[in-house]
Formats: structure tokens, sequence, C-alpha cells
């Protein structure tokens, strides 16, 4: 399993990162439309729970890949 995800999410929660100091940018291919966060990754974790644990709400997000 790789070392990382990226959480994409809705632009809504930019200033969570800010307050967060998440590792993020917006998106390469959306723009300031979606937001993209680097993390690592916690195999055991679904995604719902990764979010969770990450504090990140689920309901903002447009998908998790590996990085």
């Amino acid at each position: 399993m790789s070392n990382k995800v990226i959480i994409h999410c809705k632009p809504i929660v930019e200033h969570q990162c800010y307050e967060n100091e998440y590792n993020w940018s917006f998106s390469d291919v959306f723009g300031k439309d979606e937001i993209d966060i680097l993390v690592d990754n916690v195999d055991e974790l679904d995604d719902w729970e990764l979010c969770t644990h990450y504090g990140i709400d689920y309901e903002k997000v447009n998908c998790i890949e590996l990085a």
C-alpha cells in the first residue's frame, strides 16, 4: 500500500487547511474548484475513518486516491 493518499475536497475546506497546516494545494485539474490534501495513509482505516482521523468532514470530500 502507498504511504500517502490525496483527499480531494470541496473548496469550502480551505480555511480548515490553513488552521490545521495540511499539506495541500488547489487542484491541478480543477483549479480553485477543488482542494487536494496530501496525508499519510492509515491502511486499517476506510475512507470515512481516514477523514475523521484527520478532522476532515467526509461530506466535503469528492474522492480519495493513493498518491
